[in-house]
C-alpha cells in the first residue's frame, strides 16, 4: 500500500507542475517520474526474497537499445528504410 500511495503522490505532484507547462507531454513525463515508486516496491521485496538481476541484464540492455535506437536516431531509421526498399 505504501508503494501505491507513493506512486499516486508522485503522479499527482508532478502532473500538477508539468501538465500546465508541457500539456499532454507533461502528463507523460509525470507518469515516468511516478515510476520511481517501484524503488519502494523493490526495497520491500528485496528484504524478503533475494533478487539478482545479473542474468536479466543482457536481455534488458538488448531490448532497451532496440526500443530507443530509432527514437534517438531518426536519420538512421530513414536510412535503413530507404536501404531496405531500394534493394
Amino acid at each position: 500500500m505504501q508503494s501505491y500511495a507513493t506512486h499516486v503522490g508522485l503522479l499527482a505532484t508532478s502532473t500538477l507542475f508539468l501538465l500546465p507547462r508541457l500539456g499532454i507531454a507533461g502528463y507523460g513525463w509525470a507518469e515516468l517520474m511516478s515510476c520511481c515508486a517501484y524503488a519502494v516496491i523493490h526495497a520491500g521485496i528485496a528484504k524478503v526474497v533475494p533478487i539478482s538481476y545479473r542474468r536479466l541484464a543482457p536481455w534488458v540492455t538488448t531490448l532497451l537499445v532496440g526500443l530507443f535506437l530509432f527514437s534517438l536516431s531518426p536519420t538512421l531509421f530513414h536510412a535503413i528504410q530507404n536501404w531496405r526498399f531500394t534493394r
